[in-house]
């Protein structure tokens, strides 16, 4: 799932646009934090299950050029002198978050206008239930950000949301047969249960297959490709328990006639043994809501720019959650192994048939 945003770029675009004005507004600079948070109940990546890490950089102000400031360390980041904390609103779970490097644990920021080393990120960890408090989609968590000057504490920026709870996977299933119809006259209907908290959803099917060289029938490459089915789909049925999406075959056949090379001296197969894995995203509500904001803007009819969403009081960006689920080695019957070979947009890719035949 890519849940991406440019919020960290906001501050240095709204001032470069400004700095006619800069040297007048220097009196008034307000010290303004920019977070992104996407927390995560099962998170496992990179370092260690249930360790969770928030972006949080400062919006700048200065004379002249202010895209000359975004390579500099303590232009973007804070000194050592803030407070973070995240509050569960039961009252007996906190988390006191240490500042790390994360590019010395394998978490590179990408390159670009802002400096990317060192990759500054403030981290917790929550301990395995039941020996400690962990991260509950029944709770709501406040993050509080505070500053330590001239012996006095101030909060500079706070934010509420949810934590999105786990949610199960209906159809395709695990359990029992794992076969999926794959044609566009008996398309699959994919079913899975609303994640509370969740308010908008990914979905990526990683579909095996093998290469072969039509000359000497070896095998040339076992590999996969991630098939984006859909994108920050928002429900429109919010209160629904179950959520569902009509997969057709096309979806799947167009996606692979544009990114696989076509070629008669190459020959292809689905792999039934891993078939395919159907990767589930939920985010939060605060991402939805940015989504929503984001479309009421592009539209051609609307006439006033919108302030740029946040959620974050005192300051800008993203504080929300989201969770993944799956399920595994998915194949196809018959009818979406002839779909796959016989398609007109992949029959081209020289896919095998039901009956182990090449369509064109």
């Amino acid at each position: 799932m890519k849940f991406i945003y440019s919020i960290l770029i906001i501050a240095a675009l709204f001032l470069a646009g400004c700095k006619n004005n800069l040297e007048v507004a220097a009196s008034h600079y307000l010290d303004i934090p920019v977070v992104y948070s996407l927390l995560n109940i099962n998170e496992t990546y990179p370092t260690g299950t249930r360790t969770h890490y928030i972006r949080i950089q400062k919006g700048y102000l200065l004379k002249g050029n202010a895209y000359l400031a975004t390579g500099i360390i303590d232009s973007i980041y804070y000194p050592n002198n803030i407070r973070v904390m995240l509050y569960g609103s039961a009252g007996y779970d906190s988390f006191k978050l240490t500042q790390v490097n994360g590019a010395t644990l394998g978490l590179n920021k990408d390159t670009g206008i802002f400096a990317n080393t060192p990759n500054y990120l403030y981290s917790f960890t929550t301990p395995s239930p039941p020996a400690g408090d962990t991260l509950n989609p029944l709770e709501t968590y406040t993050l509080v950000i505070t500053k330590t000057a001239n012996n006095r504490i101030d909060t500079m920026a706070t934010a509420v949301d949810s934590i999105v709870s786990n949610f199960p996977i209906y159809s395709p299933s695990n359990l029992g047969s794992s076969t999926i119809a794959f044609s566009n006259s008996q398309p699959a209907v994919l079913t899975w249960g609303a994640a509370q908290n969740g308010g908008i959803y990914d979905l990526t099917v990683r579909f095996f297959y093998r290469e072969y060289s039509s000359l000497t029938n070896t095998l040339t490459k076992d590999t996969f490709i991630d098939i984006p089915v859909f994108q920050s789909y928002i429900p429109s049925n919010t209160g629904s328990s179950n959520l569902t999406f009509t997969l057709t075959s096309s979806i799947i056949t167009t996606y692979l006639a544009n990114n696989l090379v076509a070629s008669p001296n190459i020959y292809r197969e689905f792999n039934y043994q891993s078939g395919m894995q159907f990767k589930f995203a939920a985010g939060g509500n605060a991402l939805a809501n940015y989504f929503l904001q984001q479309q009421a803007q592009s539209g051609l009819t609307s006439s006033n720019a919108l302030p740029a969403y946040t959620n974050i009081s005192g300051g800008i960006g993203i504080f929300s959650s989201r969770n993944y689920q799956e399920v595994d080695s998915i194949v196809l019957d018959g009818n979406g192994l002839d779909s796959l070979a016989c398609d007109p947009n992949a029959a081209k890719l020289n896919f095998k048939n039901s009956v182990g035949r090449i369509c064109n």
